[in-house]
């Protein structure tokens, strides 16, 4: 897990830094917030834990008791409905909010019954149904959601659909910090240090039936006496082998690095997403099919090339596949289809592309073989993409399979200022010994 970075008036800072280490006194590490819906007063549970009473609430009413059988657990034998808002203070930083709720009402008969929205933080859970979530009444059921606080406060929207949202718990858990330290001013700059080099190539590729471009960036002192280990870097849909040197500021990124020594030497290769084959018919340019393309021409024509025209180290262990958007959700892909290929994986705003998530579910590998292969499984995302979401589903399938990942929830949107600062932190986790 690693901490949020935010930006405010051009000034990286780490968010959930509390004031009193500004005062020279240590931070302060942000509580996790356990309020029970509709209570009367705070209570202990029986694991320990501290609930907070009802409170946080625009309006609606509480019920403090809803006739729950008693082996319920205790913050779900009270409830609030009809509420169209919440909101608590909150350490500014990423958080896990997990949602309770328990379906009481006896006019409620099925699924179906009560159904409504809920936005925490702006981010969407829709059609939230208690008795089918839960299965019946009195049955609780959680839905949780990673979100990244920038004001101070927590804020949840509760919509009406059919019938008044109602909900028995809230659980705000600060997420820990993961190592991570925010991109300097200028770190995507050029400054007076030594420059590696960027050249247009071109392969053969089997797949595409002729040639095919990519860009290799080299890193200062090159030399072909010496083995490197090499990233394979992918950019989004709309760009091309060119983007991460022309809008990415790659080299500049890499070149400030491995002047500090905060990076270990490396080649990049950049190539062309789409392939495009002689002779392919309307079925062949579904989204997957052009996927599957890609995926034949990175593993058996690119790569190929590269270790034999490039003083590549050919070990896995020295491989890396990192992509942005559409070359996230290649990386995702292609990373669990080949285990033995990658030590590193990088997805930046992305993730399921060109498959739906039961396909994807059924068939990507479980955590135990998966973790295994993998030194890093990089995942970072901006809190305002438009991507956002859908990063949380397929983290929420990495769960469920038991894969282990490093996620970083970052502040902006789905552009290169995010994407840029993702390559920052993530290149200085590749290839070292030491990490």
């Amino acid at each position: 897990m690693s901490n949020v970075m935010l930006r405010r008036a051009g000034v990286p800072v780490l968010a959930a830094i509390a004031a009193s280490s500004l005062a020279g006194g240590a931070a302060a590490e942000p509580e996790t917030i356990r309020i029970a819906c509709g209570a009367a007063a705070a209570f202990t549970d029986a694991a320990g834990r501290a609930w907070r009473e009802d409170a946080g609430f625009f309006d609606g009413v509480a019920v403090t008791d809803v006739g729950a059988p008693a082996d319920i657990a205790t913050e779900c034998r009270s409830e609030r409905y009809g509420m169209s808002g919440f909101w608590v203070p909150a350490a500014n930083g990423r958080h896990r909010v997990t949602l309770t709720f328990c379906e009481a009402y006896d006019g409620i008969e099925g699924a179906g019954g009560r159904v409504f929205d809920v936005q925490v933080e702006g981010v969407p859970l829709r059609g939230i149904d208690p008795f089918a979530l839960g299965g019946g009444r009195f049955k609780p059921s959680t839905r949780s959601v990673v979100v990244n606080v920038r004001d101070g406060k927590l804020d949840i929207v509760f919509i009406r659909n059919k019938q008044s949202p109602q909900i028995n718990a809230i659980v705000i858990e600060p997420l820990p910090f993961g190592g991570e330290t925010a991109a300097p001013e200028g770190f995507d700059r050029a400054r007076d240090v030594p420059r590696g080099e960027i050249r247009p190539i071109r392969y053969p590729s089997k797949t595409a039936g002729g040639e095919r471009p990519a860009n290799v960036y080299t890193p200062p002192g090159f030399s072909p006496q010496r083995r490197y280990p090499v990233l394979y870097l992918l950019h989004g849909s709309g760009d091309d082998e060119t983007s991460w040197t022309t809008r990415g500021a790659m080299r500049e990124i890499l070149d400030n690095l491995f002047a500090e020594g905060q990076a270990e030497p490396m080649i990049v290769v950049m190539p062309l997403g789409v392939v495009r084959w002689a002779g392919a018919g309307s079925d062949d340019e579904s989204r997957e099919a052009r996927q599957k393309a890609f995926e034949r021409d990175l593993m058996d024509d690119l790569i190929p090339y590269v270790e034999t025209n490039y003083p590549v180290e050919a070990e896995t262990s020295r491989r890396a596949l990192a992509g942005l958007s559409m070359g996230a959700g290649q990386t995702c892909w292609i990373g669990s289809r080949h285990l033995g290929r990658f030590a590193y994986l990088g997805m930046f705003s992305g993730g399921m592309v060109g498959r739906t998530f039961d396909d994807v579910a059924a068939a990507y590998p479980e955590g135990v073989a998966f973790n295994a292969s993998k030194k890093l499984f990089w995942i970072s995302c901006g809190h305002a993409d438009v991507h956002y979401a859908g990063v949380l589903r397929t983290l929420d399938l990495f769960d469920a399979r038991g894969v282990e990942y490093h996620w970083l929830l970052q502040d902006g949107s789905h552009d290169w200022p995010v994407w840029r600062e993702a390559l920052y932190l993530f290149s200085q986790r590749l290839f070292r010994k030491s990490r």
